[in-house]
């Protein structure tokens, strides 16, 4: 419980706080590319507007620190995405492992898949795991505020944005109990995009 409440605290910080000023982006680089990962070629349809809502995830499915597994991961979830679901690309924009690295999806300025209805008002950030019984690691958690906050320095997410958790907006349990828990406690939670 007490790592939760540092975590509400740390993420309702102001980016100048937490050192991250909007318009650096220099933090923006950590972020591993699509080649890197080996993405199949995109199909998705670009989106140029700065997005008002962050839609929360998880992948539901093993969690991951290393890179090397990290990478089989989200390829792997591309490949599910596309041949399951029948979606043109992996669903998310981004996807976070636990130990905080960031993995581009559809990346900025791109629509979604995750969520009807929200593909070009959202970004859409799958934290890699299944947070039913467990929060995600605090270093996942601190990788999505500096995502958001790279977002906000690029012009890709507005100032004025809302988080929300996928079960807001569709009947699922992603992002998982625990997850959505804590998401619920963040100054900028809403309930309804």
């Amino acid at each position: 419980m007490k790592t939760e409440t540092l975590l509400v605290v740390s993420l309702s910080l102001s980016a100048d706080v937490l050192g991250l000023h909007v318009g650096d982006v220099s933090f923006c680089s950590d972020v591993v590319r699509r080649k890197e990962w080996g993405a199949l070629h995109p199909k998705s349809k670009i989106n140029t507007r700065p997005v008002s809502n962050v839609i929360l995830h998880h992948s539901l499915g093993p969690t991951c620190i290393t890179e090397p597994t990290c990478r089989s991961i989200v390829r792997t979830t591309q490949l599910q995405h596309i041949k399951i679901k029948g979606w043109d690309d992996i669903g998310y924009n981004f996807l976070v492992s636990e130990n905080g690295q960031v993995f581009e999806g559809r990346g900025w300025g791109v629509e979604a898949a995750a969520v009807m209805g929200l593909t070009d008002r959202a970004v859409h950030i799958a934290i890699i795991g299944s947070f039913n019984h467990r929060t995600p690691a605090d270093a996942a958690m601190v990788a999505v505020s500096r995502l958001i906050q790279c977002g906000m320095g690029l012009g890709k997410v507005h100032e004025d944005y809302k988080i929300s958790a996928h079960r807001d907006v569709e009947p699922t349990a992603c992002p998982g109990h625990k997850l959505y828990a804590l998401i619920r406690g963040w100054n900028r939670y809403v309930k309804t995009p």
